[in-house]
Formats: structure tokens, sequence, C-alpha cells
């Protein structure tokens, strides 16, 4: 099984395909309340326990992270905010034996859509063109975007999404 993890400062968003590519579980977490730091601490812990939950349940075999992105919001205390995310989210998964990779943006979206500068409207439209019933069970453009980097870390493994 491989899983796909898009996340903020404020939320996170999960996919875990398996082999075949079929969707197994995608879901998303926000934080609504106000405060940068009550943010970064929710999206730790729901990671945590969405993390913790899939693993009792599934074979977690691959994850991949999306790398932050530093430097394109012009606020440095978000691009260090992304990134004290990201370790968060490593180190959790690596207490649990799980390889992780991180993987850019540009990257997962060439590999698995095509074209690595698509917005998330042009990845929405390719999820739906190429698996339509899976793009009916995301809520989220986040969940799309997991989703898809699920399928990343899946076509990883046998060269093909």
């Amino acid at each position: 099984m491989h899983m796909g993890v898009d996340y903020s400062t404020k939320k996170v968003a999960a996919a875990l395909v398996d082999e075949r590519g079929r969707l197994l579980a995608v879901e998303s977490h926000e934080f609504k309340g106000k405060g940068y730091d009550s943010g970064f601490e929710f999206v730790v812990n729901e990671y945590r326990r969405l993390l913790y939950r899939w693993l009792l349940y599934y074979q977690v075999g691959s994850l991949a992270l999306e790398a932050p992105i530093v430097g394109l919001s012009g606020n440095p205390q978000t691009a260090i905010r992304m990134s004290m995310v990201c370790g968060a989210m490593m180190l959790i998964s690596n207490d649990h034996r799980l390889p992780v990779s991180l993987v850019p943006v540009s990257t997962w979206k060439k590999d698995v859509c095509g074209n690595g500068g698509f917005d998330k409207a042009h990845v929405a439209h390719w999820l739906y063109e190429n698996h339509p019933g899976i793009r009916s069970l995301c809520s989220t453009d986040d969940e799309v975007d997991a989703v898809c980097i699920a399928l990343y870390s899946r076509g990883r493994k046998d060269d093909g999404v």
C-alpha cells in the first residue's frame, strides 16, 4: 500500500492506494481556530492519529510526503513552519519504520499528471479524466493532491501510474 500526504501549517490530507492504484482511504483535517502555533500542533497530531490508525488496518509499505516549498510564500515564518511540519511527519513515520520519500511538487505533478506546472484545478481535472471513481471520493483539492502523491509513490515501484 502506498500513502501520499499533502499538508500545510493548518491542514493535512492523506490518501492510501493499493498496488493496482485503487483508493483504499482518503481523509483531510483542517485547523479552524486562530493562532499560528496551534495550527502546527493540530496538523502534527492529526497526522500522528491518522498514520497510527491506518497502520493498524493496512499494510502501508511506502509513504510520499510533498516536499516543503520554501521561498514561494515570501514569508520566512511560513517556510520554517512548513519545514517543521514536514520534519515532525518524517519523525513520526520513522518511529513506525515506514520508508519516507520527500517529493517536490513539480516532480509528482509531472510524473502523475504529465505537467509539473499544473495548479490544483488542473490536477483535479486530470484525476477526474483518468480516475473518475477516485475523484468522486475526494472532497477537497488537498485530498486530490494526496491521492496523486500516493499514485506517484505507487508508480515509482512499477514505473507507471
